[in-house]
């Protein structure tokens, strides 16, 4: 799905408001023709520098088995099979358990749930690319938002897939759904109702522990807020140059 509403002004990626403090490869130098031919748990043990690297691979995996998958009927044999090609494309072969599990578990959560019904009558979309001017400056917000879906009410939803290992990261996020939140509305003039962080490991452990699936997903606080503030900080990147 593509939403575009363009200008002549300079763009910035919603992606780009989030900010990691702490990213697993700052700082990093590295030998690539250091590298055994091991997979998985045991390379990433034998190179630590594979860590991070390992980790941005196996949420590409996920987020692609989440974007093929049939959400109104995944099967453990079609998670399976997506994870195994989707593990060798992203070159994480030896993690396709891993990778199985957090898609599983992210389909389990409750606005999973409700997506999957609203793609069951043609009300969802995933993988939308969508560009906006916003603001008074008129800069184009752009990005690709994971999964968005019509409620019973006709605003829409928005839903963002993480697969970070952090606990706490969810307010950090919350600029990159803003930004969503504000190219979306004016792209499309309709209201959007939800946006909501799914983190996959939190639904993952929910699975193990048999805690609520709840606790993995979290909702923007405030939608206006959070789009008015994306809005400010993007013009004021944009006029830092």
């Amino acid at each position: 799905m593509l939403i575009r509403r363009m200008s002549s002004s300079q763009v910035i990626s919603a992606s780009s408001l989030h900010d990691p403090t702490d990213s697993p490869l700052d700082d990093i130098t590295r030998d690539n023709t250091t590298r055994d031919d091991k997979t998985g748990d045991e390379q990433i043990e034998s190179d630590p520098w594979r860590r991070g690297r390992a980790a941005s691979s196996i949420g590409r995996a996920v987020h692609a088995v989440l974007q093929d998958v049939d959400l109104t009927d995944p099967t453990t044999a079609e998670l399976a099979g997506l994870a195994a090609k989707h593990s060798r494309a992203h070159d994480v072969a030896g993690f396709e358990e891993e990778i199985l599990n957090l898609a599983k578990a992210t389909l389990e959560t409750p606005v999973m749930r409700r997506a999957a019904e609203a793609l069951a009558k043609g009300r969802a979309w995933r993988e939308s690319y969508v560009s906006a001017p916003v603001g008074d400056s008129g800069l184009i917000l752009e990005g690709y938002v994971d999964l968005m879906f019509e409620d019973d009410d006709g605003s829409l939803v928005i839903v963002d897939y993480k697969t970070d290992r952090t606990t706490d990261a969810a307010e950090a996020y919350e600029l990159q759904l803003g930004a969503y939140i504000a190219a979306v509305r004016t792209a499309t003039g309709r209201e959007v109702s939800d946006a909501v962080l799914v983190f996959s490991r939190r639904a993952s452990e929910a699975l193990t522990n048999g805690t609520s699936l709840e606790a993995a997903q979290h909702s923007v606080s405030d939608i206006d807020r959070s789009a008015a503030q994306a809005v400010k900080l993007a013009e004021e990147r944009l006029s830092a140059g």
